[in-house]
């Protein structure tokens, strides 16, 4: 996790450095991933906080890349034919890297879209202590909104869709760790956000 993090913030300064325009910021972000899996459909309803930005080739902005690292907290449900299953409360990482575009709506606002790929790693603890996590691969897209505050602050707000193409389930028990990928049936992500960025 340390070592994502830190290739995440070596990224973002040297995208900074090599592109023209673009802004960094904070949000504040609602998600929901759910695939079909064994006894049913797993579902992590998630809300948390991401850094994240823009960075695009040119002044006007039109060709660039979009990126976000976020945490926060996710409920898992485990929804099969007997009934519905919460789990407790645990932690959630996400992140997303999407080559993007953006198209000038007006002088004070911006339309931008973007393709790429994102992941979600999150999980569950049972009643005997045991550890399951899933890590989500999935292809990533976004279209959101840009509104100028003033000349240097932008609030941006949008809806990300997401289609998982690998799903990874580690487990650590007390005889260790192991990790799988698994097969699964069917999977969907759909998430907001909402928030203040600087501009340059």
């Amino acid at each position: 996790m340390k070592k994502m993090i830190l290739l995440a913030a070596i990224m973002i300064g040297a995208m900074g450095m090599v592109f023209s325009s673009g802004y960094i910021g904070g949000s504040a972000i609602l998600q929901r991933d759910t695939f079909e899996y064994d006894y049913g459909d797993y579902v992590f309803n998630q809300v948390g906080f991401a850094i994240g930005g823009a960075h695009y080739l040119s002044e006007e902005g039109i060709f660039g890349l979009g990126y976000h690292v976020g945490m926060g907290q996710s409920t898992p449900t485990l929804v099969t034919s007997l009934g519905t299953f919460e789990g407790e409360p645990e932690m959630v990482f996400n992140a997303s890297l999407l080559a993007q575009l953006k198209f000038k709506l007006s002088e004070t606002s911006s339309l931008e879209t973007g393709l790429g790929y994102g992941l979600t790693g999150t999980g569950d603890t049972d009643s005997s202590e045991d550890i399951q996590i899933f890590y989500v691969s999935k292809i990533e897209t976004k279209v959101g909104v840009l509104f100028a505050v003033s000349d240097t602050l932008l609030l941006g707000t949008g809806v990300k869709l997401g289609y998982p193409i690998n799903v990874i389930d580690q487990k650590t028990t007390d005889s260790g760790t192991s990790s799988s990928t698994i097969s699964f049936d069917n999977g969907f992500s759909v998430g907001g956000y909402l928030g203040l960025n600087l501009q340059y």
